[in-house]
């Protein structure tokens, strides 16, 4: 699992600063198989705290 924070304080670690029209954009390092077959799909992004 990795953790990104969205806004908040710019000390937390991967920390992401947000502005108007923001968009959030998946790099895909050594893509296997599954992603140039298309069965790989993007995971549905999980609020854990507000």
């Amino acid at each position: 699992m990795v953790v990104v924070h969205f806004g908040g304080s710019a000390d937390q670690e991967n920390y992401l600063d947000i502005y108007e029209s923001w968009n959030a954009t998946f790099r895909i390092y050594s893509p296997q198989a599954e992603y140039f077959g298309g069965s790989w799909a993007v995971s549905t992004p999980v609020l854990v705290a507000n």
